[in-house]
């Protein structure tokens, strides 16, 4: 018989082993996925926020973000689109995972990534 591995479009999110096919911008994405992988692999309880804005010079990021969202779901990493209203408070949040921590885990944290132009 003559096996032949399929390519799906979102192994570059989702390959664990072998090799996947992905762009520079996609690699940015799996970045995240894989620090995700590596906080809960290592015991830790993190959330991911990615913050930046449509059109920033890194070119299609924001378009990539929006494509994986379901992997960035899985793994607890949030996208924030700055050119919408925002509602989120980090510190709210970090608060809520360290009180309501039902997995047992001792180590809690946040990892960031921000492509903005300025910070204000």
């Amino acid at each position: 018989m003559n096996y032949i591995n399929t390519i799906k479009l979102d192994d570059c999110f989702t390959k664990d082993n072998d090799l996947a096919l992905m762009n520079g911008v996609q690699a940015l994405v799996r970045l995240l996925i894989e620090q995700a992988k590596l906080d809960k692999d290592n015991g830790l309880i993190t959330k991911g926020y990615v913050s930046g804005y449509p059109g920033s010079p890194l070119g299609t990021l924001d378009l990539e973000l929006g494509r994986a969202k379901k992997h960035l779901d899985k793994n607890n990493i949030i996208f924030i689109d700055l050119d919408e209203e925002l509602d989120f408070d980090i510190e709210d949040d970090f608060y809520d995972q360290s009180h309501h921590n039902d997995k047992g885990a001792e180590k809690i944290g946040l990892f960031l990534f921000s492509h903005l132009k300025k910070l204000f």
